[in-house]
């Protein structure tokens, strides 16, 4: 036997419209009830009987939670209550159903918009429902989960009809285990960008995120959104959304061997995880190396302008001892680079190269110079040459000659 609770339940019998519910809390060593049935249903096989409980109007709560009725047909008793490990055990070899009560118990008339005896009539009866369709029931044969109203008058013995509360505890239940859309993803950016993602489940507001690793990105929860800044390059933030409502252990207690009463307050835990990783800006570089035609020798001190797609000049690079130069940090995009300064003794390469920026790469480009070498004419040519002129020479002399002396003979 563990700690001991007293309940102070008592039940209004005669009900003709469903009013706001007040309730008795478990405070002292003594269990008073008002009335011998905890709103029970069920067909006694004895005799042959329905016997349909009525929806209270005063019920158990515990520390300001909702407590419900586990069995059909038990009366509650006065006396001492008990808490029942043994029950709670039973309810744990079968998680599912012991996660299924304590969530109808959480969107019961515990929930924020539920507190009225129609949602704690409703809780009641998944309640029962969920531990009947687990096998879980008494040597009464339960044939109906209704409530009726009580007492005399026009409205008594009527049903309650609390399918539209039901149906909502339902769906709360079942959207418990959602999770925001984005899980499981791993996501891509930029470095200095903001990227935002939406929660196409609309339950992220339901969750607490936590990251392992802020240095790389910082990030900002605004309703059904969440949104990242990509601040330093890095491998991967792991950002964890997790809930468990862990007030307390759910508990169990019976008064002699009565009425077990349940306070279902141990909801589970769900968790998922999504990965961020912070990449380069969408840049790269240009690398050029430049060599020697023929020898394949680098050439260090050429320079190269870098163009854009309007022929601006973005860059201006100079090669180095190896011969490379490499451009500055460039945005994605079409760019051209040409050689603007050769070396002493070498030709001025002026071809153009195109190349588009679309990764986060660098692109290599080879550029090749050859020697400014003036050309010797052929030794033959020389000859002949000479050979024309010493003719030319003595053909001229020779009319000279031939001329001069025709005058002196006349």
């Amino acid at each position: 036997m563990k700690k001991v609770y007293g309940i102070i339940l008592a039940f209004l019998l005669c009900i003709v419209n469903i009013t706001d519910i007040s309730a008795a809390t478990i405070k002292s060593s003594n269990l008073i009830i008002d009335g011998k049935t905890c709103y029970k249903n069920y067909h006694n096989d004895v005799t042959n009987e329905d016997i349909h409980g009525n929806l209270p109007s005063i019920f158990i709560t515990v520390d300001g939670k909702a407590a419900y009725c586990v069995n059909f047909g038990v009366d509650l008793q006065e006396g001492d209550a008990t808490y029942q490990e043994h029950y709670l055990k039973m309810l744990n070899n079968n998680k599912d159903l012991y996660n299924k009560i304590s969530l109808i118990g959480l969107y019961g008339y515990s929930y924020s918009g539920h507190k009225t005896n129609n949602y704690y009539g409703a809780a009641q009866l998944l309640i029962w429902e969920t531990i009947l369709g687990a096998g879980l029931q008494p040597e009464y044969k339960v044939r109906d989960l209704s409530f009726y109203s009580s007492g005399a008058g026009y409205h008594a013995g009527e049903l309650i009809n609390l399918d539209v509360q039901k149906k909502e505890i339902l769906k709360l239940v079942e959207d418990y285990y959602k999770k925001p859309s984005f899980c499981g993803q791993t996501y891509k950016i930029k470095k200095g960008q903001t990227f935002t993602i939406k929660d196409s489940n609309s339950v992220l507001g339901n969750y607490k995120v936590s990251a392992n690793n802020t240095n790389y990105l910082t990030y900002q929860v605004s309703g059904n959104q969440i949104t990242f800044k990509a601040n330093k390059v890095g491998t991967g933030t792991v950002l964890t959304f997790s809930k468990g409502i862990n007030d307390t252990n759910t508990m169990v207690y019976r008064v002699n061997d009565g009425q077990e009463v349940i306070i279902p307050t141990d909801y589970p835990d769900i968790s998922c995880e999504l990965k961020v990783e912070v990449l380069e800006e969408d840049a790269g570089y240009i690398q050029i190396k430049k060599v020697d035609k023929e020898t394949k020798d680098p050439l260090k001190g050429v320079k190269f302008s870098v163009y854009n797609e309007k022929d601006e000049v973005v860059d201006t690079v100079i090669t180095d001892d190896k011969g490379i130069a490499i451009s500055k940090k460039l945005p994605y995009g079409k760019y051209y680079i040409k050689e603007v300064e050769s070396l002493d003794g070498y030709i001025l390469n002026e071809e153009r190269i195109d190349v588009t920026i679309d990764k986060n790469e660098t692109f290599e480009i080879e550029f090749t110079n050859e020697k400014d070498i003036p050309e010797s004419p052929p030794t033959g040519d020389i000859l002949i040459g000479v050979v024309w002129a010493i003719g030319a020479f003595c053909l001229g002399f020779s009319i000279y000659y031939y001329t001069r002396m025709r005058k002196k003979e006349s």
